[in-house]
């Protein structure tokens, strides 16, 4: 993802301590955004675009978010 295509107030997976988790932008840092984890609630920082992976869509759940998100993985991996 490019750091000009992250919004505030965006819904994103994200990898979060090696781990897919869905996050919610809420403001700009001094170097990248300030994010709320979805699963956990804790404060997090994004440093880089390249963090996020995929935008999840309006009212899509976080477990499908996450399924679509892997399943593009393996598609890439085959290639």
């Amino acid at each position: 993802m490019l750091k000009r295509d992250v919004k505030i107030g965006g819904r994103y997976v994200a990898k979060v301590a090696g781990v897919l988790t869905v996050v919610k932008i809420t403001g700009e840092a001094t170097s990248g955004w300030a994010a709320i984890n979805e699963r956990s609630g804790r404060s997090i920082r994004i440093k880089s675009a390249q963090r996020l992976r995929s935008e999840v869509e309006p009212g899509e759940s976080v477990s499908m978010a996450l399924v679509r998100e892997r399943l593009a993985s393996m598609e890439r991996n085959k290639a």
